[in-house]
């Protein structure tokens, strides 16, 4: 769950249309579905690929139906109840409990600029590349360098590779981002009290900490940071 789709043959638009967004909210419902199964909180689920299930659920006109009018119908309960007139009971009854609209929303959000830091990357790579033969097949090739005026002479392979140090330096930043983005999944108030909830009435000892453990798988299987909710 935590590879980026991205492929060269999208754009960067692409990975943040409402079809993308679609896919990475239900990314996240997913994630925190088998996040609740790991900690044996959503009894009666048996599916082995929870993220395929829902995926699957999931035809090329939902986009539409889901957020086409995000602003107005709530895009989130608009998923919600969708994929639970498509799946079997016990993922339905356990579908987004625990969970807030916001949590969804803005997690996917975070996903789906991560899969554009992705598709940044590999296209820097690109760039290196290329660079990199330039400086390599120019190494001797000899040109005036320029400042403010006309200097004495330099190669063309030197200034490939000073510009080959701008783009690895710009690509670093861009990883560093992307390793850095959060997960937002604080629950209706962001203090986890519906989980919490219902981990108590699952007789957890310690049902705060249980929420906390769900945050955090639910945030690995991500590939985000687990950070404290922004509510």
């Amino acid at each position: 769950m935590t590879a980026a789709p991205g492929t060269d043959a999208e754009s960067p638009g692409d990975l943040m249309s409402d079809a993308a967004l679609l896919r990475s909210m239900v990314q996240v419902e997913a994630a925190w579905l088998d996040a609740l199964v790991q900690a044996e909180l959503a009894p009666g689920l048996d599916h082995d690929d929870l993220d395929g299930h829902l995926l699957g659920l999931l035809g090329d006109e939902d986009a539409d139906a889901v957020l086409g009018e995000a602003l107005e119908d709530r895009p989130v309960l608009n998923l919600v109840a969708l994929l639970r007139s498509r799946t079997d009971a016990g993922t339905a009854a356990w579908l987004h409990q625990g969970l807030a609209q916001q949590d969804v929303l803005d997690t996917a959000l975070v996903l789906a600029v991560r899969d554009v830091l992705h598709h940044v990357v590999e296209q820097v790579k690109e760039q290196v590349t290329t660079l990199t033969a330039l400086a390599e097949r120019h190494a001797v090739t000899p040109m005036t360098a320029r400042g403010a005026e006309t200097a004495t002479t330099t190669t063309f392979g030197a200034v490939s590779v000073v510009w080959l140090d701008s783009i690895i330096d710009a690509a670093d930043l861009v990883v560093d981002a992307r390793s850095l983005l959060p997960a937002q999944l604080g629950g209706p108030s962001g203090t986890l009290a519906s989980l919490t909830e219902i981990a108590r009435l699952r007789g957890e000892a310690d049902p705060l900490s249980a929420a906390a453990d769900v945050v955090s798988d639910a945030a690995e299987r991500l590939g985000l940071r687990e950070h404290r909710s922004w509510h």
